[in-house]
């Protein structure tokens, strides 16, 4: 039965699906939530997966699981990354993230590139910041960002 119950967890969290916005999805939407991440990031960087680890996972084989579960031990993901390209701010080499397992929490991989947006004293990445795993396609992405970050930074200027 707890296996079943470890598949189900894992492996199907997220076909249960993360409600990140409140109002309809739409390009504008999505343009100003990218700008509102920007302008909320300490730092904004590059980095590749080289380790991570499930936190709190013995709660999963609990014979009380999953009664002993709150939102303040639920088992997560804590990874490092390498940080590769700084866009903003000034992130340490090697960094720790933290994802959650359920749905809201960002599928990372090992050895795969990721833009990571950090908040002041914040690690956790979730499908809900602009963190995302990043391609050779996505330029266009990282460019966008790039150029956020420059239009806030000119107006922190003027000001």
């Amino acid at each position: 039965m707890f296996r079943y119950l470890l598949f189900l967890l894992l492996f199907c969290s997220y076909s249960f699906g993360c409600k990140c916005f409140s109002s309809e999805i739409t390009k504008d939407n999505l343009d100003k939530h990218l700008s509102k991440q920007v302008l909320e990031a300490k730092d904004i960087y590059t980095g590749i997966l080289v380790s991570s680890n499930i936190v709190n996972s013995d709660l999963l084989l609990s014979p009380d699981f999953p009664r002993n579960l709150s939102w303040k031990n639920l088992p997560y993901i804590e990874a490092t990354l390498y940080v590769k390209n700084v866009i903003k701010g000034n992130p340490k080499k090697i960094v720790k993230i933290r994802t959650a397992i359920h749905n809201c929490g960002m599928k990372i991989v090992m050895g795969n590139h990721y833009v990571i947006f950090s908040k002041e004293g914040q690690n956790e990445v979730s499908h809900c910041d602009a963190s995302r795993k990043i391609r050779w396609k996505d330029d266009d992405y990282l460019n966008e960002v790039k150029n956020l970050v420059k239009k806030q930074n000119e107006k922190a200027i003027l000001k």
